[in-house]
């Protein structure tokens, strides 16, 4: 089976808190596929909060590190790979690819939180990342004017005139947004390395 596979598995035995498989997902802490361990780690919160966290303090630092932030709820909080995943195949750009090659996309994404109000500056010049909006909605501003609202779903300061797609120069958070930021030259390798996802990218040039 396939990681994405194996973090759907996962997923299900976290919403049906299926306690008899307590000690897989103890096992699957020490994963080195943060997507599986990220899974395994909110599936033994969602059976036993109380395991999860025993077991969270006996884990290295590099695996350990990241996990609170995506398994225990709060203001803290953010999105699993797994999340983001499910929310990448909602969009046309991404529809029909499979949920392992959406995982390598998510894989490579660093979110990014913006507060109401906040900015993010985007020089087309030198930006080497492109941002899509995974939740909320900001205002474009080119040179100072404004260019237009944009919302859910979006790309960002992406060269490619992908629909939806805006270059910009500032962003401003018109609410709480959560984007996922993707380095341009790791995703374009992707694209070179898939040719079903790259002919899926082509029809919104």
């Amino acid at each position: 089976a396939n990681r994405w596979t194996k973090a759907c598995v996962l997923q299900r035995v976290g919403e049906r808190k299926l306690a008899d498989f307590k000690l897989d997902l103890i096992a699957q802490l020490f994963n080195q596929d943060t997507l599986i361990r990220q899974q395994a780690a909110w599936a033994l919160y969602q059976v036993d909060e109380q395991e999860y966290l025993d077991n969270r303090s006996r884990l290295p630092y590099e695996l350990a590190k990241g996990l609170d932030p995506v398994v225990i709820p709060g203001p803290a909080r953010r999105k699993r790979l797994y999340e983001e995943v499910v929310f990448l195949e909602t969009l046309p750009a991404f529809r029909g690819m499979s949920g392992v090659n959406l995982s390598y996309v998510a894989e490579m994404g660093e979110q990014v939180s913006m507060n109401e109000g906040q900015t993010l500056s985007i020089d087309d010049r030198t930006n080497y990342c492109f941002y899509l909006v995974m939740a909320g909605s900001l205002q474009v501003y080119r040179q100072g004017r404004f260019v237009r609202d944009i919302g859910e779903g979006a790309f960002v300061g992406e060269a490619l005139s992908l629909v939806g797609t805006h270059q910009a120069n500032l962003l401003v958070a018109r609410e709480a947004c959560e984007l996922l930021q993707l380095d341009k030259e790791r995703f374009y390798e992707l694209l070179a390395g898939n040719m079903k996802l790259t002919e899926q990218f082509l029809e919104y040039i």
